[in-house]
């Protein structure tokens, strides 16, 4: 498993391309913010609207009523007990059993709350908002057979009532039984919103996401709908938008956090969708503002500090993750960044650590170019022979057991790695690059056409080992070999950055006239780049064309950015070869001392200027 690999199973696996799972992650939102509090507010202002007048001059109840807006609950309880006592009208009884479990309702004692709505019931059967509340109070209590019963009995007997048609539709719905509840939501008539969300909700339940899609937007668009409702809509448009788009889920997530600006929800999922967007600073942002510290903010911050290059903050954090919970892909990470930060030896435990605990072909990739490039071979060795007695059919470890074997100057143990890799590797196209890549370092270019053509048989498209081709023909001296399959293999590439390659290879198998105008096309066309530059100014010194060539180089200073000490070091070697052959001695010896201060390995600079006996200066 690769860093990449681990991050994707963190987020986008588990979390973002499932859209099941993130429909089921709103579900309950819908549930409580639709099914019990707007709910609640449809069916009281129309119970207090029937029963003030059927009951205004009862001042007991009127009284009651009064002081259960105003959330008085404990008075008003003490006034419907009393009113329930005075009265000899069964209907005002029933009254005041509703409103008794509306009181208890409130208190979240459901079991008492049905008591009395069964009571209300007993004093007058028609009293439908009681049977409503009955089965509102047993979706609270996750009884969703009788709740349904319930709510089904009123529809039986009142077909219009909006808040039961919500209720009904919001049980469809989490039985699975779509169609019905579309049904119900499609019946109902106020408000407008509610139930438009709710058959938004059902279409894309039903995978019918363009229809949820426009649903969705009228809301949206809609300046009569109640802003909780917008917001849902928004969040909703944010997860049913095509992935690749990006800026839109993200936009609609922040419209979404002015309705709910302390959803921690909302946040998460908007810094997972500017990850997919590659903005990794804005999501970092948007995770820190989350409040609640939970496990996948923590896994996701750190993936999101790590891409935004903030090394040394993602390597705290992760020391801190490993202080609560200790996990491999703590450590694998942690070794990663410590690579970021150009830290091998640091780097090293922490890949140890991993390998110790659990496998990670990542972690043992890294460790194994660390041990390579510090000369510890023997160590490298035995990493791959832990790895083949662990798992002797993967070819991996036998093709960098021959790379060290190579270096080491071992050709025949080297060779037979490669041929147990070639055996072991079938058509793995991974595997045969492999091989093939370490016969081309060390020189074996027959070896490497022969698995090159290979790859290609097996994948005719792949460009890579048709490049890899023709490089081995221009090395070999094949040039219109190598020409004829670079000119076929540019056909075939949308990359810029390989199609640019493939471009200076191709003149390199040009005459001097047509690669000079290929070199000069491709800096046109590519000004950023320096290859062109430095392949057209040795072209010039190789035909004379001095003055040419510091023209280029001065143009390639003054255009490329960012450019390494080792290739600086490079263009100011050949700006001192020209000078030197244009006579101008000062002027080389300076170019070259300066080669030689960016780049201590570059021998060209030495050469020359103990040549012009500059070098002691």
């Amino acid at each position: 498993m690769t860093v990449k690999s681990f991050f994707k199973k963190i987020f986008l696996t588990k979390l973002v391309s499932n859209r099941k799972r993130s429909f089921e992650f709103l579900i309950p939102i819908v549930l409580i913010i639709l099914g019990v509090t707007t709910y609640l507010i449809l069916s009281q202002k129309k119970v207090d609207r029937v029963s003030y007048e059927a009951d205004f001059r009862d001042k007991t109840l009127i009284n009651a009523l009064y002081h259960y807006r105003l959330e008085n609950l404990d008075r008003a309880e003490l006034l419907f007990d009393r009113a329930l006592q005075e009265s000899k009208f069964k209907k005002k009884k029933s009254l005041a059993e509703l409103f008794l479990g509306g009181i208890y309702f409130k208190r979240e004692l459901y079991e008492e709350a049905i008591e009395h709505y069964e009571r209300a019931v007993t004093y007058n059967k028609k009293n439908i908002h009681a049977l409503n509340n009955i089965a509102l109070s047993y979706t609270k209590m996750d009884d969703i057979n009788h709740a349904l019963s319930y709510a089904q009995k009123v529809y039986s007997m009142k077909k219009d009532l909006d808040e039961n048609l919500l209720l009904l539709g919001n049980i469809y719905f989490t039985l699975g039984r779509f169609e019905e509840a579309l049904s119900m939501y499609r019946l109902g008539n106020a408000p407008a919103d509610i139930f438009a969300y709710n058959r938004a909700r059902v279409h894309a339940q039903l995978g019918d996401i363009e229809t949820a899609l426009n649903i969705f937007q009228s809301i949206v668009d809609d300046q009569q709908s109640s802003s909780v409702i917008r917001g849902l809509s928004l969040i909703w448009i944010g997860l049913l938008q095509e992935k690749e788009d990006v800026v839109k889920i993200a936009l609609n997530f922040e419209r979404a956090l002015e309705v709910f600006p302390l959803s921690d929800l909302l946040r998460y999922n908007l810094a997972v969708t500017l990850l997919k967007g590659e903005q990794y600073e804005m999501a970092v942002a948007s995770l820190k503002a989350m409040g609640e510290a939970t496990k996948r903010k923590a896994e996701l911050l750190g993936f999101a500090l790590y891409r935004s290059s903030h090394y040394r903050e993602a390597l705290d954090h992760y020391s801190n993750m490993r202080s609560v919970e200790v996990q491999a892909e703590h450590y694998y990470i942690s070794g990663d960044l410590h690579v970021k930060l150009g830290q091998l030896s640091q780097a090293k435990p922490f890949y140890e650590k991993t390998l110790e605990d659990s496998w990670y072909e990542g972690a043992f990739i890294n460790l194994f170019r660390i041990y390579f490039k510090e000369g510890l071979y023997e160590n490298a060795k035995r990493l791959c022979y832990e790895f083949i007695k662990n798992d002797d059919s993967n070819p991996l470890p036998h093709v960098l057991l021959a790379d060290v074997f190579f270096q080491e100057g071992l050709e025949s143990e080297a060779r037979s790695y490669l041929d147990i890799a070639v055996a072991l590797s079938r058509e793995g196209i991974v595997s045969l690059t492999r091989i093939a890549e370490v016969y081309y370092k060390y020189g074996y270019f027959n070896n490497a056409l022969y698995l090159y053509h290979m790859i290609r048989d097996l994948k005719p498209d792949h460009y890579q080992a048709a490049i890899r081709i023709a490089e081995i023909y221009l090395l070999t001296g094949h040039e219109q070999k190598a020409k004829a399959t670079l000119e076929r293999t540019r056909e075939m590439i949308s990359e810029i950055d390989e199609y640019y390659r493939v471009s200076i290879l191709l003149a390199g198998c040009e005459e001097i006239e047509s690669a000079s105008a290929l070199y000069r096309r491709m800096i046109d066309d590519f000004p950023y780049r320096y290859e062109a530059y430095y392949n057209l100014s040795i072209l010039y010194i190789e035909t004379g064309g001095y003055e040419e060539a510091i023209q280029i180089i001065e143009q390639c200073f003054q255009t490329v950015p960012g450019l390494d000490t080792r290739t600086l070091s490079e263009l100011y070697s050949i700006l001192g070869f020209a000078q030197l052959h244009l006579g101008r001695v000062v002027d080389a010896a300076r170019q070259f001392q300066e080669a030689r201060k960016l780049d201590k390995n570059n021998e060209i600079p030495v050469i020359n200027l103990r040549r012009m006996g500059y070098l002691s200066q």
